[in-house]
């Protein structure tokens, strides 16, 4: 019998994990997932569109694999989830097209991340106070956005050894309220730590800690970085891929349905700052 091609949608709560990738010894998501199709009689590796780091969170993680047996896509499905832990939900599997894989059709990812100004989880939680209850200037972070997204290459952003040259697609503030911000990036990969360096250089304009020339300086390689910013405010949002291979057009509403099921989305969404 020929291989099919299947694709899940995945999201994830990060934080038990180190990152996605499989590990020996190591609890990763990636890995809990191929153990938990393993005891669901599948003999397949999946494979994982984005290698996300240690405690970050997925809303939108796609995973392929191939098999030869026919599979019952919403029977296995629902036996994935009962095999799975609380912190990783399968959201759908479908039959793909035969050359599909999640990782190599993919055309870009989109992610988000939440600063906030309160104590709590899945955020990175700025200092304030009641004198000063936005300690972000907003226009000086869409600044620090806008010159981030106009440089031809953001490859000095990435810990990644011998990176290739980046350039984003799209950096902009979606919200800059009394509870926090919300960030959104996009482009066709991420090298190593991108968007956690990118978010804290906008951080650092924002406060005044460094200056636009600065930023420049820290995009060209001849300038520190600042500190990297904390992975559980970050969420692997969505992953695009071209519409003829695409097997989650409906991805947004998938994810959205499945928010209740994984508390960490729920929490994006907490204290009026809404995530999704």
């Amino acid at each position: 019998m020929e291989k099919r091609t299947y694709a899940m949608l995945i999201a994830y709560d990060g934080g038990p994990y180190k990152g996605w990738q499989p590990q020996p010894a190591l609890a990763t998501a990636g890995g809990v997932l191929a153990c938990a199709l393993h005891r669901a009689g599948v003999r397949a590796n999946p494979f994982g569109a984005s290698r996300t780091d240690a405690g970050v969170h997925a809303r939108g993680q796609v995973v392929s694999f191939a098999s030869r047996a026919g599979l019952d896509p919403r029977g296995t499905w629902l036996r994935l989830n009962e095999e799975l832990p609380s912190t990783v939900r399968v959201l759908a599997l479908r039959q793909a097209e035969r050359s599909f894989h999640a990782h190599w059709s993919s055309c870009g990812k989109l992610y988000r991340y939440r600063l906030s100004f309160r104590p709590e989880r899945a955020a990175w939680c700025l200092p304030s106070s009641p004198l000063r209850p936005t300690p972000l200037d907003p226009v000086r972070l869409e600044q620090a956005l806008g010159l981030i997204e106009a440089a031809p290459d953001v490859s000095a952003l990435s810990e990644s050894r011998g990176d290739k040259a980046r350039k984003l697609r799209r950096a902009r503030l979606l919200r800059l309220d009394d509870a926090g911000a919300l960030l959104e990036v996009e482009a066709a990969g991420f090298g190593k730590y991108l968007v956690r360096n990118l978010v804290s250089a906008s951080v650092a304009l924002a406060t005044g800690a460094v200056t636009a020339d600065g930023l420049w300086a820290i995009l060209g390689g001849r300038a520190k970085r600042p500190a990297r910013a904390p992975a559980d405010a970050l969420c692997l949002y969505r992953v695009l891929y071209p519409p003829q291979l695409d097997p989650f057009a409906d991805a947004d509403a998938l994810s959205s349905r499945g928010e209740a099921a994984l508390p960490i989305l729920s929490a994006f969404r907490s204290a009026g700052l809404r995530l999704f």
